[in-house]
């Protein structure tokens, strides 16, 4: 059996692969968004390329919500159960394989680290994916007016990572760069 917590690191990895060296999808002008001072994470879905068990997909929606709560209050913004916008999390993973990869046929190789029981959360031990072996995803972030339930903004972003924890870091550089886009909470 697979440790949920390192089995969810892994997994996260593999979904917060977003970049911010890549460019910022936006829909909607940051500027029109009404003043607010105060957001409610009401929505997270995350598609993943393998199965994944109820328990990591809630580990990689706890993580998410606190990169995307981080960015937001970075910004000045308060989280509320009554708030004055609600905020929609997403992503998908997809293996990538470079031309040398070798695979032929439909067939794809994978990268059997992230599967790895004996490996400690936060481990160095797997830094280097198998060579052809990568990881590709996309996140996005939409803000909707919490009474009307309108979108008034939505942003994404998509990259690649080779390791795990690149992912994560990119990942919350990628949430960090989309707040970055809206004003300052309103005062």
């Amino acid at each position: 059996m697979i440790p949920a917590r390192s089995s969810a690191v892994a997994l996260l990895a593999c979904m917060l692969t977003a970049c911010t060296a890549a460019p910022l999808e936006m829909s909607g002008d940051p500027a029109s968004i009404p003043p607010f001072k105060t957001f409610r994470i009401d929505e997270a879905e995350f598609v993943f390329a393998t199965d994944v068990t109820a328990e990591q997909r809630d580990q990689v929606s706890k993580q998410m919500r606190e990169a995307a709560a981080s960015a937001l209050k970075s910004r000045g913004y308060r989280e509320a159960t009554d708030a004055d916008v609600i905020v929609g999390l997403s992503g998908a993973t997809r293996p990538v394989l470079s031309d040398e990869s070798g695979s032929a046929g439909g067939l794809h190789h994978i990268d059997p680290t992230v599967l790895d029981t004996n490996r400690p959360v936060g481990s160095n031990a797997y830094e280097i994916a198998p060579s052809g072996v990568g990881r590709e995803g996309d996140l996005l972030m939409t803000l909707r007016d919490a009474k009307t339930g309108k979108t008034l903004w939505a942003a994404a972003v998509n990259g690649a990572a080779s390791t795990p924890s690149q992912g994560v870091r990119k990942a919350r550089a990628a949430y960090a760069t989309m707040a970055e886009k809206l004003p300052k909470a309103h005062e």
